[in-house]
């Protein structure tokens, strides 16, 4: 009997971590659209991510910096493509989102050498987390839907090769191979 009692409270422990799992409880879950992306100076990408988890979650690192882009900031908002913004924020981290908040997140690149921009498949990512709780400690990765990014001919396909291709085709078109 006394057997069966542990079994029983063995698959009750998890199917309850099963269920908080799935809620996004004790894993961010996000979902995201491709906003915008691209410029001639400064080069920038937003996107806009939506918190898909039942509880509060905190964006706390945007979406990394790789060689051959210097990170000017971020705006949150959305802005007029033909006339970017003045100034950027680097300070907006952590960005709290409640169930089912959205943000648009945008980050300004200044283009320092298109020879060393990535070529390869990347993909674009936050770091998320629980906002408060037990859970709150522990960070994850989350990949953002990067599919608006297109690959301009040979060599080229990551997302910093495809922000910075007006800018790199007018100063030379170094980024191929």
């Amino acid at each position: 009997m006394k057997f069966w009692v542990v079994v029983a409270a063995a698959a009750a422990a998890v199917v309850a971590a099963g269920w908080v799992w799935s809620l996004g409880i004790a894993n961010p879950e996000i979902s995201s659209n491709a906003a915008t992306y691209g410029g001639d100076g400064p080069v920038h990408m937003g996107f806009q991510i939506t918190s898909d988890s039942s509880t509060t979650i905190e964006i706390t690192e945007g979406f990394g910096v790789p060689s051959g882009l210097r990170l000017l900031g971020y705006t949150t908002g959305p802005f007029d493509i033909d006339a970017p913004p003045d100034s950027f924020r680097s300070d907006i981290f952590p960005r709290r989102l409640e169930a089912g908040d959205m943000v648009e997140l945008t980050a300004f690149y200044e283009v320092d050498d298109c020879s060393r921009l990535p070529l390869g498949d990347d993909g674009v990512e936050v770091t998320v987390a629980i906002a408060d709780g037990p859970f709150s400690r522990f960070e994850h990765r989350r990949q953002v839907s990067n599919d608006i990014f297109v690959s301009y001919g040979p060599g080229r396909g990551s997302w910093p090769a495809t922000i910075a291709q007006f800018v790199c085709d007018a100063d030379s078109g170094s980024i191929d191979e």
